[in-house]
């Protein structure tokens, strides 16, 4: 699904005027996009709720700091893309040693 890099401007900048409606607009615009990106960056865990949560953190740090978002550089769902990649790393994506699945090891 792609978002329209106007609509993604026009987002940020209503999240750094405090509308009201931004953060629910954020969220209704940009969350299915960024986990079908997951999705497909890591197509084994397509349909993870982990996935589903790691973009929906990746849009509670945006909307918390939104000044730490240049425009110029990249679109808003780039960047959201990039803040997701660390957080969302783990032993079958990215060599951390965060699992997957909802499951604890107990040692």
């Amino acid at each position: 699904m792609k978002v329209a890099r106007e609509v993604q401007d026009r987002l940020h900048a209503d999240v750094c005027a405090g509308d009201p409606t931004a953060w629910s607009r954020v969220f209704t615009t940009l969350l299915d996009p960024l986990v079908d990106w997951l999705g497909f960056r890591w197509a084994d865990h397509r349909n993870s709720e982990r996935l589903h949560d790691f973009a929906v953190d990746s849009i509670m740090s945006y909307l918390d700091a939104p000044a730490r978002y240049n425009p110029t550089r990249s679109s808003l769902l780039s960047y959201l893309c990039m803040d997701v990649v660390p957080t969302a790393c783990c032993p079958t994506m990215e060599g951390c040693n965060v699992p997957l699945s909802h499951e604890t090891a107990l040692h």
